[in-house]
């Protein structure tokens, strides 16, 4: 598969000399309702889950909140801590997920050249590559990463939402259910972006070297 980053020239000469080329969070993308999802019909296993796991969570809640007077850690019954949740569900279950993926991922973006327009391409050397007077480096990756520690989705563009049926869930915020929709979050995007024909690639974190930002070196990827 061919792909292609576009770049200012400062940043692609130092990442042809280096060979590293920069990584990011999914916390640092620029679209504030990328990898956030819709839940549903979620009160019935949330009350379940907070009665099951109370003495955790109000300890979490007071160690979050900072909470020393006795009186006030009284107050945080199981229908406080539900209340809680269920406010700010999406938020909550979002930022959870995606600060658990930063602390083990990164990703790097590609824009993959089968089927990119030529309008997107224009585009992309004004918005990306110093209006035109940058570089477009480009990648041969293998459909498959086989062995490799990464893999490759592509994005995944939609007018709507995804949405997870929580009373679906055998056990609420566990099993193979949320790790699905999760993953299918991770590269869901915005139909407004599809001009981008944006490709993903997720490396452990243990593979990217750290300094002021953080990057991943060629060759764990392939070659230029």
């Amino acid at each position: 598969m061919r792909c292609c980053r576009y770049m200012k020239f400062d940043y692609a000469e130092e990442s042809l000399r280096t060979a590293l080329y920069k990584v990011s969070h999914l916390s640092e993308f620029n679209d504030p309702f990328e990898c956030r999802g819709k839940y549903i019909n979620y009160e019935e296993p949330l009350r379940k889950y907070v009665h099951d796991n109370y003495e955790r969570l109000k300890f979490e809640k007071i160690r979050e909140w900072n909470i020393s007077s006795p009186e006030m850690q009284a107050g945080l019954t199981e229908e406080a801590i539900f209340l809680d949740y269920s406010d700010a569900l999406s938020e909550a279950i979002d930022a959870s997920w995606i600060g658990a993926f930063d602390d083990q991922m990164f990703v790097m973006c590609l824009v993959k050249e089968r089927g990119l327009k030529p309008t997107s391409d224009v585009l992309f050397w004004s918005h990306y590559a110093d209006s035109g007077k940058g570089v477009k480096i480009t990648f041969d990756m293998p459909e498959e990463s086989g062995d490799s520690p990464y893999y490759v989705r592509e994005v995944n563009y939609t007018d709507k939402i995804p949405t997870f049926d929580c009373s679906q869930m055998k056990d609420f915020f566990r099993g193979d259910e949320v790790a699905d929709y999760i993953d299918l979050l991770s590269y869901t995007k915005g139909k407004a972006w599809e001009y981008e024909n944006e490709v993903r690639m997720f490396v452990p974190r243990e593979y990217a070297e750290n300094g002021e930002h953080s990057y991943l070196h060629n060759s764990v990827f392939g070659g230029v």
